[in-house]
């Protein structure tokens, strides 16, 4: 019997003896995968849960990560930076568990590579599941823990490290707030979605770009806390034009967008944590001509309906959410080209 068929069993006894655990709180179990990497499992989980991993591993010894997800999905996957991976994935119908997959490039005989592993479950009303990590295999930051040992799991068991974590914070995601919108449709509730938090310290220009493979895209933020000099800038679905030193502190990084890319994001290191930085872009559509509040809905209906029935495969893509965002991403770049345009011709 193989190490991970003996985690399983014993999460499996676990259950069934403490049947109401699973509803407050999901276990993720991670194991090795032989020579191919790791698998994480988790089980209890709505088929149409987004399930978000945030993967730290040991970059001198595991390089290249790939994620996968058995019978479902992964998206928004982010591996720029060495020794971190995040992404989000759907099962689909397979529920109520998921599998998924890590395998990495070696770079050492040394196989245990990863540092920690962490997991969240969304709900499609929002909701955000309780999640505890469980591992057979030996996590650097917290080599003792185990399926056996429930001890292990707790907030205050010992922890290891070659040095201070960095925490990964997000400015947030403009298609990630139309996931997550609950509100009643309208032209002028998804063009809020798109307004920048008041408390903000960088901005995007174009405020929303058209991802057509030439609209590059400027990002101002000031003097990054706990960096000396230039910034060490990871670009995602995104290529780097320029960065250089604007006014006072500020500096500007000019991106060029992948052509279609509907999640770019730059990641900017600091002393202590990561700022991602999600820029606003989406796939270029046609759209219809003089689109007005009345109109809105039924021209976005019309477009999804259009665009689902074009997609065999289900994905991220074919979301509502997703067809929303890119259709208002789309009637905001053309306003915002219109506005140029007069502005350019004022005498």
């Amino acid at each position: 019997m193989t190490a991970r068929t003996c985690v399983c069993l014993a999460f499996l006894l676990l259950t069934l003896l403490c049947p109401g655990t699973s509803q407050a709180q999901i276990t993720f179990v991670v194991s090795t995968d032989g020579d191919k990497g790791y698998v994480i499992e988790g089980d209890d989980i709505s088929a149409d849960a987004m399930v978000e991993m945030t993967i730290r591993y040991d970059s001198t010894k595991l390089s290249n990560p790939k994620a996968t997800l058995d019978g479902g999905s992964v998206t928004d996957v982010f591996d720029a930076t060495p020794g971190l991976i995040t992404f989000t994935g759907v099962q689909g119908e397979v529920g109520p568990s998921v599998l998924m997959r890590l395998t990495f490039d070696k770079l050492s005989e040394d196989s245990q590579g990863l540092l920690s592993v962490d997991g969240t479950i969304r709900e499609n009303n929002g909701a955000t599941a309780s999640t505890r990590i469980v591992s057979n295999t030996p996590l650097f930051e917290n080599p003792a823990a185990t399926a056996g040992d429930a001890a292990s799991t707790e907030e205050n068991a010992p922890r290891h490290s070659s040095g201070p974590e960095l925490q990964l914070v997000s400015g947030g995601s403009v298609l990630q707030m139309f996931k997550n919108f609950r509100g009643e449709r309208g032209l002028k509730a998804y063009i809020a979605l798109f307004n920048p938090p008041p408390r903000r310290t960088y901005f995007q220009e174009p405020p929303v770009a058209l991802s057509d493979g030439k609209t590059l895209v400027r990002v101002t933020l000031p003097a990054f806390p706990g960096s000396d000099g230039v910034p060490d800038v990871a670009l995602y679905d995104a290529r780097l034009v320029n960065l250089v030193k604007g006014e006072g502190s500020d500096w500007v990084i000019t991106a060029l967008p992948n052509e279609g890319s509907w999640n770019a994001r730059l990641i900017v290191k600091g002393a202590a944590k990561l700022l991602e930085i999600p820029l606003v872009t989406a796939p270029p559509v046609r759209m219809p001509q003089g689109i007005t509040e009345g109109t809105f809905l039924p021209e976005l209906d019309r477009f999804a309906s259009k665009r689902r029935g074009s997609v065999q495969v289900e994905d991220v893509t074919t979301k509502n959410f997703y067809l929303a965002y890119v259709f208002t991403a789309n009637y905001l770049a053309t306003a915002q080209s219109h506005t140029r345009d007069a502005l350019a011709s004022a005498p």
